[in-house]
């Protein structure tokens, strides 16, 4: 059998997969571009896997972080820790202290009774400082005789001096609420509404407590909500140019006669008549749909 020449040897060894392999092996060593080591998975077949080796470094830094972990605390104990624990006469202070301003409140409150406007009522006070201890009340709302706000200013006296407080009052008033669902342009009376309480100084300045004659309302209200002045209007009862039937009262003497109305007017309103014989006018309250009274008493 001839002998097979070297450059035949040389083409089959390109050629072995094995040979290939190593030759890569020994380029990559020699630029420095072997970070694992290279071991073959099977002799049979040939084939390489990788086997990644850890460096030292990094054996070093998990091994630093497993033990700043271990030392740490729990959060719960590092939690129970950070607590401040009150001893007991710590606590029997604060509980002198809230009965101290509890009684000042009390104390406050029935000073304020007398501030409150017609048709209102003081449901609680509350200090919003912490009173001096063996403080004793000395003014309330100084300069102030009936109460506008919520806010208010309280004087208080003690071994260490004079402490001024600040105190808000809270303050209810009695109005007109919908009895039912009202919509717009529905005339209603005061049989429409019934009394409810609601916060003096929390919503709109003109809450209406009464209602005289007849309105038209302007918004629509739903039951439970408060009247307010601007929701309604009074219902025309005489147009202008309208002939109206006037009552003229002067003491037990009563008197019917026609004049013509100059203007238009709600119930309860002014109106403006016209004598038509003399041109004189007067100034009557229009009661009714067609209807004034003139008092001369």
């Amino acid at each position: 059998m001839p002998l097979a020449s070297s450059q035949e040897r040389t083409r089959g060894a390109l050629t072995d997969p094995r040979f290939a392999a190593r030759q890569r092996r020994r380029r990559a060593a020699a630029l420095g571009r072997l970070p694992h080591h290279v071991v073959p998975s099977s002799r049979r077949s040939g084939r390489f896997v990788s086997r990644r080796t850890p460096s030292p470094v990094a054996v070093l830094w998990c091994a630093s972080l497993a033990m700043a972990i271990l030392a740490a605390p729990t959060s719960g104990a590092h939690a129970q820790s950070s607590v401040p624990q009150q001893g007991p006469a710590q606590n029997q202070t604060s509980q002198q202290q809230a009965q101290l301003k509890a009684r000042l409140a009390q104390q406050v409150k029935e000073a304020l009774r007398g501030m409150v406007g017609p048709g209102q009522r003081l449901n609680a006070v509350k200090l919003d400082c912490a009173p001096p201890p063996n403080a004793t009340l000395k003014e309330v709302a100084p300069g102030v005789d009936v109460l506008s706000s919520p806010g208010f200013t309280v004087e208080l006296a003690s071994p260490s001096g004079t402490t001024y407080c600040s105190a808000t009052a809270q303050v209810q008033e009695q109005v007109l609420v919908a009895a039912r669902t009202l919509n717009v342009g529905q005339t209603v009376t005061q049989a429409d509404f019934r009394l409810g309480w609601t916060d003096a100084f929390g919503g709109p300045a003109d809450p209406l407590s009464t209602l005289e004659g007849r309105a038209v309302m302007l918004v629509p209200l739903r039951a439970g909500r408060v009247l307010y002045a601007s929701d309604l209007r009074k219902a025309i009862v005489i147009r202008s140019g309208e002939v109206v039937a006037v009552t003229v009262r002067n003491g037990a003497v009563t008197v019917l006669t026609h004049l013509k109305a100059v203007n238009d007017a709600g119930d309860g309103e002014s109106v403006t008549l016209e004598n038509p014989s003399s041109g004189r006018l007067v100034t009557a309250r229009a009661t009714a749909p067609g209807h004034a009274e003139i008092d001369l008493k």
